[in-house]
């Protein structure tokens, strides 16, 4: 959500800390945006930040944006049992 409305503002704006992509970025209004973050299918970091570095963007007026970012947690590990037990048959 930015403070201002933008028409300038894009996914190109934004910089992932580890890999992985941006996708299916949307506005629902010139100040609230969607992105899907997918991580790579070999990622073995827990968190990941979302940076927007300052100037990347302008409001409508023309004054540039200051510098943000956000960190998400992700789980790529797969599940496994740690222990499985059978009854012994008669």
């Amino acid at each position: 959500t930015l403070s201002e409305a933008s028409d300038t503002f894009d996914s190109s704006d934004l910089t992932l800390s580890s890999g992985g992509s941006l996708s299916a970025f949307t506005s629902t209004s010139s100040t609230v945006y969607t992105v899907l973050y997918t991580p790579t299918a070999t990622a073995t970091t827990t968190v990941e930040t979302i940076s927007l570095a300052v100037g990347a963007f302008t409001d409508i007026a023309g004054n540039s944006n200051t510098a943000t970012s956000t960190s998400i947690s992700i789980d790529t590990e797969k599940p496994y049992a740690l222990q499985v037990y059978a009854p012994l048959s008669k």
